[in-house]
């Protein structure tokens, strides 16, 4: 990475408000080319806020957000020119359950431009790898939960675009086999140069994928350092110690009030 690379996604000052309250302040990060980074913080700290600023379904009161320099938003031909290499998938994707899957994720491509003979090819081996071989003639509506989860992903991952935006791609009851497969294609896909910017409450997770962790807190970004970084300010030498000490101090302080209260009972 050179001084003069242009991210895959930049977000510049971005502030966003729900009714009266600051979801997100005056928060900028870039992500790179060949970088996995995650957002870590509590609930309601601004993660899904940034990833759908991101993603271009949510215009913010202050700041902006730029996927490979186009301002998203701007102008239609920018907004067009950002939507041509990212997907943003959010937490609970729509799905249309009357749709069979494989015909939603060859659908799901097409979008994007790419080919019907190798759309077809790439949803097969995708099937494969999250071991939905034999339900890609099933409807969506058949699935179970997690089936449904790995269809979505799926649909995210066969366009090749060079840009992800996932919010909590590792929930929506993914088992441990598809929480492996996802690790193991994100990780190829930064290998080749791709970026992806997703959330994910688990250390575990965290440690296996991310080159990067962006750690919010009150709605700001509170600091920006690889795994390695995190787990060498840790008191306990762990990742989950160093998040677990950047983040939840006053989580901390209310649970010693709640048991000291406790034990103060007659």
């Amino acid at each position: 990475m050179t001084a003069a690379a242009t991210p895959a996604l930049r977000l510049v000052n971005v502030t966003h408000y729900y009714g009266s309250k600051a979801a997100v302040r005056h928060a900028s990060l870039d992500i790179f080319p060949g970088e996995i980074v995650t957002l870590v913080g509590a609930n309601g700290v601004g993660k899904s806020t940034l990833l759908r600023v991101g993603g271009g379904v949510l215009t913010p009161h202050e700041g902006h957000a730029e996927v490979f320099g186009f301002r998203r938003r701007s102008t239609v031909e920018a907004e067009l020119d950002a939507r041509r290499r990212c997907v943003y998938m959010p937490d609970a994707p729509y799905l249309p359950l009357h749709l069979r899957v494989l015909e939603y994720i060859v659908g799901a491509g097409r979008l994007w431009g790419r080919s019907y003979a190798d759309l077809e090819r790439d949803a097969k081996n995708l099937l494969e790898v999250f071991a939905l071989r034999d339900m890609g003639e099933s409807t969506l509506g058949a699935c179970s939960t997690g089936q449904r989860q790995k269809a979505a992903l799926c649909a995210m991952l066969v366009p090749e675009t060079p840009l992800l935006i996932l919010d909590e791609p590792f929930g929506g009851g993914l088992d441990t086999g598809g929480i492996v497969a996802l690790a193991g294609v994100l990780k190829e896909r930064a290998s080749r140069g791709h970026a992806i910017v997703l959330s994910t409450p688990v250390p575990e997770i965290i440690d296996a994928v991310a080159t990067r962790v962006a750690l919010l807190v009150d709605g700001c970004i509170e600091r920006t350092g690889t795994p390695a970084e995190i787990r060498q300010a840790a008191p306990d030498g762990t990742l989950a110690g160093g998040l677990d000490e950047a983040m939840h101090a006053e989580a901390r302080r209310r649970v010693e009030m709640y048991l000291d209260q406790r034990s103060q009972r007659p």
